[in-house]
């Protein structure tokens, strides 16, 4: 390998160091440096080597393109664009290489990459100044090196004006940086300024926006509003705090004096600048280590290779890599030295079983997905083309495919509209049935993988991860499709227990044979639709290829921490479901409590901390971190429903239940219209300007207070409802109505609402 200059920060001068005995040709190293620095056979010479290639030209060029970024050479998506282009290029020149071990393709790729980084270093660190500056010490310490050699001066002289001048170059960078950064900032400034400008913009025209709206609709229904339309206007409240928030952030910075603004950013950019620097020296020490290995392993491996008990041959391939082999078509020794006795061919043998046995997979695979494409003009194309269509909808997430989902969602809607309007004779036809089984396919596909996903899953964990998970759902997609047909081949083909096996032999499908091979076709074109895209865009030359591609990607570790990561979501997501039931049914209870005593007993358990309303044969199944959520969000429940101050309200609720026709309706209503009144309180402030003030958490606690107030007044209806032995219905209308017309329970409410009638 080559001595690596600096990328992305250098200085572009040459490092020249002084012996005392032979000064290095400086013209030989300048036209070294136009030449570029280039990798070489010798450093792609094993798995380890090729992959800190491809780790650093991954790293180099991402920082590389930030710098640009940060100094106005490119826009955010343009670098964006060239960072995955290189990713995906670098990918692709890995993924040949383990296919056809090709050095000068793998070669070229990373040169080419590495040309490309050398190109943008000289843009990024372009500057007048400073290239006339160095231009100027370099004709110094060319002099002094001829005076050294026409012994003018002595090496000492010669070294200690070298010294100095080496001085003259950092400071020139030093300038040179600190005008860079002076740059940055006023680019960060102005970008800053845009941001507060938009966000006032924002601010004022959705409070516009919510004023017209609240005047147009009280304008309507004479200064009353609807459910609907306090909704409506509670979300544009919502949003327009959230624009405030965005602009309070803001204007924390703006309200600094501008030059203590630049101040300010050209000591964090030069900070930045600084750990970036020591990055890149970073990457490029570990490089350097991992391609000067030592190169006794190779010689070490061809003494002991006989020796080593886990060989299955002389060719040196492991039980371990023929399975590797087998699954993917690489052994994963190819770089290590052979012994071969010339007397002894089962090495060969070995070898030539192990490349049938290859050739025969990939041929199936070929085979089992070109004779998925159905014949033309037939509704099985049609079912194919809607999931090869789905499939590409996915992979290529934009506002044209989208279209194209909204013409096949469309199309699905006519499909279920002939089927709906079609007669009982109609329903007995092949035409019938053939269209109904293509339209489960298409459904089968939408049910099992929701569009927005892959992008969301390609930016958290990798394309690669996102696609062998997608190929996973579709497996899975198959299998629930074969369910519906044949309820035990299908748990066999998932790799069910003997239990289920036995289980599924009593169940019946609910589809035939023919209906089951009609909405398979769907299912053939998304998988295969998947295949082909794959070819295309990685440029394979079969299926068997693209396959080999995913496989790979599965036993990654990206593919791992996206099973787990969606794991959590997945638990997350049933967590805030299960939150929701939780608080409900908490506030009913709580409000239950006051008259039975059962109820009263399992409420007072969960405020001290025992979650009685948690299934715990499912909580042992959780992960830990899953668990802890659980308790913690169970603990904001006890929080949130402390802080209603409930108790004072209902504390003759059980007397008032257990009296008198009146005494019943009157406790209810009290109680009821004290509740409404703290929920009308709760939303009044939380649409009202002072939630500006409010932080994210405390707006999201009051529209879960008013959610469970609004939980306790349907129990108060219920246990008015038993205790009264009267319906539910209207019941609503006739507690608001007691205590606003009923002059002795308005008076009677008044007295409750004493402070000395609260206390006890």
């Amino acid at each position: 390998m080559k001595k690596m200059e600096s990328f992305g920060g250098g200085n572009n001068i040459d490092d020249l160091p002084v012996d005392n005995n032979e000064n290095k040709n400086l013209e030989q190293n300048k036209e070294q440096d136009k030449k570029g620095f280039e990798f070489s056979k010798e450093d792609i010479n094993n798995g380890k080597k090729r992959q800190a290639i491809v780790n650093f030209l991954n790293a180099e060029f991402s920082a590389q393109m930030k710098k640009g970024f940060d100094l106005g050479y490119t826009d955010k998506d343009l670098a964006k664009r060239q960072i995955f282009s290189v990713q995906d290029r670098l990918k692709n020149a890995s993924n040949n290489y383990n296919a056809d071990h090709n050095d000068n393709a793998f070669l070229y790729v990373v040169n080419d990459i590495m040309d490309q980084i050398g190109q943008n270093s000289k843009v990024v660190e372009n500057d007048e100044i400073k290239i006339k500056k160095l231009e100027n010490t370099e004709e110094i310490r060319k002099s002094i090196i001829s005076r050294n050699k026409k012994g003018e001066i002595s090496d000492s002289l010669m070294n200690h004006k070298l010294d100095s001048l080496e001085k003259v170059d950092e400071n020139i960078n030093k300038d040179f940086n600190s005008r860079r950064c002076v740059l940055m900032a006023e680019k960060r400034m102005k970008e800053e300024n845009e941001r507060y400008a938009e966000a006032v913009k924002g601010v004022n025209e959705k409070e516009e926006e919510y004023n017209s709206t609240r005047k147009k609709y009280e304008a309507e229904n004479g200064g009353r509003l609807t459910a609907e339309q306090r909704e409506e206007l509670k979300k544009l409240r919502g949003e327009a705090a959230s624009l405030w928030d965005k602009r309070s952030s803001l204007e924390a910075i703006m309200e600094e004096p501008e030059e203590d603004r630049k101040a300010k950013l050209v000591s964090e950019i030069a900070e930045e600048q600084e750990q970036e620097a020591q990055k890149a020296k970073e990457r490029k020490q570990k490089l350097e280590e991992i391609l000067g290995m030592d190169k006794q392993n190779t010689d070490n491996n061809i003494v002991n290779l006989n020796k080593d008990s886990s060989v299955d041959n002389n060719e040196g391939v492991t039980a371990a890599q023929f399975r590797q082999f087998m699954r993917s078509g690489v052994a994963g020794g190819h770089n290590r030295s052979r012994v071969k006795n010339e007397h002894d061919d089962s090495g060969n043998k070995n070898v030539d079983n192990i490349e049938n046995a290859e050739a025969e997979r990939k041929a199936a695979l070929n085979k089992r997905f070109e004779a998925m494409l159905p014949e033309p003009n037939t509704m099985a194309r049609d079912a194919y083309e809607d999931g090869s269509r789905i499939v590409k909808a996915i992979l290529n997430f934009n506002l044209d495919k989208m279209r194209k989902m909204r013409e096949v969602n469309a199309k699905e809607k006519a499909r279920q509209e002939v089927l709906d309007s079609a007669s009982i004779d109609e329903r007995k036809t092949k035409d019938y049935l053939e269209t109904r089984a293509a339209g489960l396919g298409v459904k089968t596909i939408l049910d099992g993988y929701k569009i927005e996903d892959f992008p969301r899953l390609k930016k958290e964990y990798g394309e690669e991860a996102a696609l062998a998970d997608l190929y996973c759902k579709t497996i899975t997609m198959k299998n629930k499709l074969l369910a519906q047909h044949d309820p035990m081949e299908a748990v066999k083909m998932r790799g069910g227990s003997k239990e289920e096996i036995e289980a599924a032999k009593s169940q019946k499908g609910v589809i035939s044979k023919e209906e089951y091979e009609m909405a398979l076709n769907a299912l053939n074109g998304f998988a295969r639709g998947l295949m082909d895209q794959l070819k295309e865009d990685r440029n394979l030359a079969e299926y068997s290829d693209a396959i080999d591609l995913l496989a790979n990607a599965r036993s990654s570790e990206e593919y791992k921490n996206l099973v787990n990561g969606e794991k959590i979501r997945g638990y997350k997501k049933n967590e805030a479901n299960r939150l929701i039931d939780e608080r409900k049914s908490l506030s009913k209870d709580y409000i239950r409590g006051f008259i039975d005593k059962g109820i009263f007993g399992k409420v007072k358990d969960f405020l001290s901390g025992i979650n009685v309303y948690r299934d715990s044969s499912e909580a042992k199944a959780l992960p830990e971190e899953i668990l802890k959520i659980q308790n913690e969000n169970s603990k904001e429940s006890v929080r949130l429903i402390d802080e209603l101050h409930i108790g004072p309200i209902m504390k003759n609720f059980s007397k008032d239940l257990g009296g008198s026709d009146e005494n019943k309706l009157f406790g209810a209503a009290y109680a009821y219209n004290e509740l409404e009144k703290k929920r009308k309180e709760l939303i009044e402030l939380s649409t009202s300007r002072e939630a500006r003030n409010l932080s994210e958490q405390e707006r999201n606690d009051l529209d879960v207070k008013a959610k469970m107030l609004y939980d306790m007044m349907e129990s108060v209806r219920e246990c008015y409802s038993e205790k009264a032995g009267v319906s539910k219905l209207e019941l609503h209308n006739k507690l608001l109505k007691e205590m606003k017309y009923n002059k002795l329970s308005k008076i009677r409410g008044v007295i409750r609402n004493l402070p000395f009638m609260r206390k006890g």
